[in-house]
């Protein structure tokens, strides 16, 4: 309601790609309860649905700039900033990749890295209860498509042991790393369950 009447209104979030009216998380959700709860106004509808998905090929140089646009809200050359930023600190593989598979041994090395982030990561919820070698699965991993790059995935540091250091990642690039490995992790579970509110 308002002082000359009531109107209907979609909720969105200005983002520098534009607006986007999806929330991804219950965090979301909570966080905009919190800034309307005593205020006048109400919720007459929503839609939430867990839709099945396969998980997504991996990252590469173009695919990360439309995840990072339709998830964080960055725009392309914020992307390519932070994402630069994460590399350099050593979180991620070479970004600059138009691949989005990994060589057999990449794979390999990359189960070994996620099994050791899963120890102590603030994603720990996220992960498989088994990680194995992606090796196999042809989505993935291609020695031939693999090029001279392989796709965009984390290495094994962890940014928990980089805080109050010269390596510790800025807010918005744990906000990148943190989108590569969930995509990365979605790769590794047996299949994928998202959860979208709109």
């Amino acid at each position: 309601a308002t002082p000359v009447g009531s109107y209907e209104g979609i909720w969105f979030r200005s983002t520098d790609a534009g607006n986007v009216n999806r929330l991804d998380s219950i965090d979301e959700i909570k966080e905009i309860q919190r800034k309307i709860e005593g205020k006048p106004g109400s919720v007459i509808s929503y839609d939430e649905k867990n839709v099945k998905r396969h998980a997504p090929q991996l990252l590469h140089s173009t695919s990360i700039k439309t995840e990072a646009r339709k998830r964080l809200g960055f725009g392309i050359e914020k992307t390519q900033k932070v994402l630069q930023g994460v590399y350099d600190k050593g979180f991620c593989t070479y970004p600059r990749t138009s691949s989005r598979h990994l060589t057999i041994n990449a794979a390999d090395q990359l189960a070994v890295h996620l099994n050791s982030l899963r120890e102590r990561s603030s994603l720990r919820d996220l992960f498989p209860e088994q990680i194995q070698s992606l090796r196999g699965k042809t989505r993935f991993v291609d020695d031939q498509k693999a090029t001279e790059h392989h796709a965009i995935v984390p290495t094994g540091l962890n940014p928990l042991d980089y805080q109050g250091t010269e390596k510790e990642l800025t807010s918005d690039e744990l906000k990148l790393y943190e989108l590569i490995l969930r995509h990365t992790l979605a790769a590794h579970h047996p299949g994928g369950m998202d959860r979208e509110v709109t």
